[in-house]
């Protein structure tokens, strides 16, 4: 707002910003670094310059990753080739996302089913007249080359979603009351099932809300795992939650960001497996064994399974799990986690992203379990998603919207939180109520 006012009169910022948010302006000044941008990112970030009905005129500059040492000429002339290369680019030809590139066989098609679904729930499509209405409505179907598939891909989208138990076929009148209605004077129709209206309101795509839809159901019957009677830590119930929360892979993926712990280093996590009983107990129970992870320590290297998804996921359960309770600051913990993956760098930064998709994905797994009447575990869903979004525990939800606004002074972080609920002041009104000096020595254990 104050720079749209013009009381900031420039704004730094990162790709993020620069490519995503509706921020109009008079100039853009893009600096290329090592991997340049592509055409259409480019004319994404440029189009801000000079909108319509906002400025007569606007400018953009791009400017090149100059090389390392004045004398580098050749990287010089290469970066300042690359920039003048992106700003005469041409946007690539416009295709559409509904039919990946090939020939097509008799797969899914993923893209076509999620549509399906969401036309059904939405009760936009309930005939074959209704399918081939929204098939002519797509950009893929201007292409006739496209088409064959594109009917074949509805086709065995229904069957598809049919099979899964999402979609069934009903009966329906032609004359609802009319006198003498038989059987042949009904039309079929298709419908969502109370999986489907599921599926489709946790928003996420088919597979992986297919797969989550599988984990919720196994919960609601057989149990939430909240605590092992040999274990003190009570952790079980938001290890488990964590555990149908984090970034999925393989078949399943598609969702909500990736597991940063997709490959491991099989002796260290085994390690935590073996040290930390709470975790291990609860693998053992989700089907990610200690028995698996001694047999990947002496075997090395093995195939892609489900199990092994099971011990990526649970890893990535119990770091987050220790992000929340805020068993050590963010650059211990990432540093005690990266000797677990054998894959990405785990830093701060990637805790964060984990904790931030893990939040997203508890969010719709919560409106997916709503949509299925299963209130009691949409509930703890949404309390982990609160808990994922501050970064803290429920017992200090209440302090962390204290000074958000920056009131007081300070803006309320997870840290600071914990300190304060230790030092015994445990809510908003507590905290309102205590003097400044004992507010400040709280705070000043947190490390300010």
């Amino acid at each position: 707002d104050a720079f749209r006012r013009g009381t900031l009169h420039t704004l730094t910022c990162t790709t993020t910003l620069a490519a995503g948010v509706n921020l109009p302006a008079r100039r853009v000044v893009i600096l290329e670094g090592n991997y340049g941008n592509s055409a259409s990112t480019y004319r994404q970030m440029a189009g801000r310059a000079g909108r319509a009905g906002q400025s007569d005129e606007g400018e953009s500059f791009v400017i090149p990753a100059w090389g390392k040492g004045a004398g580098d000429k050749i990287a010089t002339d290469t970066a300042a080739a690359a920039a003048f290369a992106t700003v005469v680019s041409r946007l690539p030809a416009l295709r559409s996302q509904l039919l990946p590139p090939g020939d097509g066989d008799d797969e899914v098609n993923e893209a076509v089913a999620g549509l399906v679904l969401q036309c059904i729930a939405a009760g936009t499509l309930r005939t074959i007249k209704d399918g081939f209405d929204l098939l002519m409505s797509t950009f893929a179907w201007s292409v006739p080359s496209h088409r064959p598939r594109l009917t074949a891909a509805l086709k065995a989208a229904l069957e598809h979603l049919r099979d899964l138990g999402h979609v069934e076929t009903r009966w329906v009148d032609k004359n609802p009351g009319g006198p003498g209605t038989t059987r042949s004077g009904r039309d079929a129709e298709w419908a969502p099932t109370l999986a489907g209206r599921a599926s489709h309101r946790s928003a996420l795509p088919l597979s992986h809300a297919v797969a989550l839809h599988r984990d919720l159901q196994s919960v609601v019957r057989e149990g939430l795992l909240l605590h092992s009677p040999s274990v003190p830590e009570r952790t079980f119930g938001r290890l488990h939650l964590l555990f149908l929360c984090v970034p999925r892979g393989g078949a399943a993926g598609g969702g909500r960001g990736r597991n940063p712990f997709e490959r491991l280093r099989w002796d260290e996590w085994y390690g935590v497996l073996d040290r930390n009983q709470a975790i291990g107990e609860l693998g053992d129970r989700l089907g990610a064994t200690r028995a698996f992870a001694m047999r990947m320590v002496r075997a090395g290297r093995g195939h892609r399974g489900a199990e092994r998804e099971a011990h990526s996921r649970l890893a990535a359960a119990a770091a987050l799990g220790d992000v929340i309770e805020g068993r050590a600051c963010a650059a211990d913990l990432a540093e005690a986690w990266n000797l677990v993956s054998d894959g990405a760098e785990i830093g701060a930064g990637t805790l964060q992203r984990l904790q931030a998709d893990a939040c997203a994905n508890a969010a719709m797994a919560a409106n997916m379990s709503r949509e299925a009447g299963w209130d009691a575990l949409a509930t703890l869903l949404e309390g982990l998603s609160k808990e994922l979004d501050g970064g803290a525990v429920r017992e200090l939800a209440g302090l962390m919207e204290v000074a958000r606004d920056g009131v007081l002074g300070f803006a309320m972080t997870a840290a600071r939180a914990r300190a304060l609920y230790k030092a015994g002041i445990r809510s908003p009104e507590e905290a309102a109520a205590a003097s400044e000096d004992d507010l400040a020595a709280a705070l000043l254990r947190a490390g300010g």
